[in-house]
């Protein structure tokens, strides 16, 4: 009967595909189906399913949240709290009107230059550099960079492209994602940064920069585009920020670099530590300027409030993805991918070393037969066939 687990965890696993694709909430489908992996694992007999460090309840039932409990603490303690902390910071930095100055800052130098399609590369360029420090950047954009793209005559399409794909790439610290990557990779968020992202995002700026050049010219001369009735978006108030604000986003970001390997290897600021200093630093510099206790207060809670945002839509994602993670690996999907891979590599010869992966896990000697590698073998090509589609290499 154990040879039946991964199969069904199989079919949940394609299920659960078919929910998300189907738009179902994404957060709760992981966790339902990660759940429903965990109790047929417990039906067949596995209960080995907790991280290290975690000891069993006694009770199998309750190790499944216990599996959940630690896997929410271990988020919320590392990798999450650097994502709700830089969601906060850029809250905080909109809310006071510093996001703004620093996108007026830059984009002042554009309204001097009378060639369109060489304002909406700079555009591009320029908005791409400020999602190193702004995420929530679109609507900074679509209100001081969209008027002048349109006016020197740009169509509102090519306008509307280029703000859309500054934020293609999500740069470190600011995008969660990125540093989720560098705690994968078990690197500083800046030294990720500027070690690996930028070699590489400066390759795919530059190339998309060239593309949106000759790609919106030659739709713009087609002329084909068909606009529907659309809602004007009005200017917000002028900032009440002064101009010396703007380099107020980009500070914690110049820290880190200065105080990292890159400059000054003997002292090392943390990525969430450097927000929390500029965060405090701002609020002090608020209240002195205002002499208004609270309503700098209340402006500061955005920070609070921005990471419980971020929480629940970043932080709580990763958290049921990795208890969906942990229901495959639970149910033996993980294992049973390895030893396909290692079948396949062996040229369709079943590898008895003790280091197989077979005898790990959760799949006991009695089902490594020779068809059961057979068919593992089959559903190795298949795989690799739409792994290597998504760029990855088996």
């Amino acid at each position: 009967m154990m040879n039946f687990m991964p199969w069904i965890s199989i079919a949940i696993l394609i299920y659960t595909g078919y929910l998300l694709i189907k738009r179902s909430q994404t957060h709760m489908t992981l966790l339902l189906s990660g759940l429903a992996m965990l109790f047929l694992a417990i039906s067949f007999g596995v209960t080995n399913f907790l991280p290290k460090g975690v000891k069993p309840s006694g009770f199998v039932v309750f190790d499944i949240f216990d599996l959940l409990r630690s896997i929410g603490t271990k988020q919320v303690s590392g990798i999450g709290f650097l994502i709700m902390a830089a969601g906060g910071f850029a809250a905080y930095m909109d809310t006071i009107g510093a996001a703004k100055a620093l996108v007026d800052f830059c984009i002042k130098p554009l309204r001097r230059l009378s060639q369109p399609y060489l304002i909406l590369v700079l555009g591009y360029l320029i908005g791409t550099a400020l999602v190193i420090v702004i995420p929530s950047l679109a609507m900074l954009l679509l209100v001081a960079l969209f008027p002048i793209l349109v006016g020197v005559g740009v169509s509102p399409a090519a306008a509307a492209a280029v703000i859309g794909t500054t934020a293609c790439i999500g740069f470190a610290p600011a995008a969660g994602t990125s540093n989720l990557a560098a705690k994968t990779a078990g690197v500083e968020p800046v030294i990720y940064l500027v070690h690996y992202q930028l070699p590489v995002a400066l390759c795919v700026i530059a190339s998309v920069a060239i593309a949106h050049y000759f790609v919106q010219k030659y739709y713009d001369k087609k002329n084909d585009d068909i606009y529907s009735q659309t809602q004007t978006i009005e200017a917000p108030e002028e900032s009440r920020a002064p101009k010396w604000y703007a380099i107020f986003p980009i500070l914690p970001v110049i820290l880190m670099i200065i105080f990292s390997k890159l400059v000054y290897a003997k002292i090392q600021l943390n990525t969430v530590s450097a927000l929390l200093l500029v965060w405090v630093l701002v609020v002090l510099i608020e209240l002195i300027r205002f002499r208004d206790a609270k309503k700098v207060f209340k402006e500061a809670m955005q920070f609070f409030k921005k990471m419980g945002a971020m929480f629940a839509s970043i932080v709580a994602l990763i958290i049921c993805a990795e208890f969906f993670a942990a229901g495959l690996k639970a149910t033996g999907v993980v294992a049973l991918h390895s030893i396909c891979q290692r079948f396949r590599t062996g040229n369709g010869r079943h590898d008895n070393s003790s280091d197989c992966h077979c005898r790990s896990g959760y799949f006991p000697d009695r089902i490594r037969s020779r068809s059961f590698f057979q068919f593992c073998s089959i559903g190795a090509r298949c795989s690799c066939k739409f792994w290597r589609r998504s760029g990855c290499h088996c």
